[in-house]
């Protein structure tokens, strides 16, 4: 298995807990607030340590971070899924 499918496959209960959380109003950002703590701000803070700026310098944008990731690795799995259909072309 390549990379990307072995990234895919670990994703994969992540990605299906997101897309159930979206359709519910809230549903999402109730998903992610039990991983908004002090503890996943410092841990953030530590693997950006790079960057200079102290960045997430709060919960707000720990929030921020942890929805897009969400929706950026379901996106992902949707396209991977997707890819082996081809729609107008022969």
């Amino acid at each position: 298995m390549d990379l990307a499918g072995s990234h895919s496959n670990v994703s994969l209960p992540v990605c299906i807990t997101t897309w159930l959380a979206c359709r519910h109003e809230g549903g999402l950002d109730a998903l992610v607030e039990a991983e908004v703590t002090p503890e996943r701000l410092a841990g953030l803070q530590a693997d950006n340590a790079a960057r200079g700026d102290g960045w997430p310098h709060n919960l707000d944008q720990v929030r921020e971070f942890l929805l897009w990731d969400r929706i950026l690795q379901l996106k992902g799995a949707m396209q991977a899924a997707l890819k082996v259909f081809s729609v107008g072309n022969a």
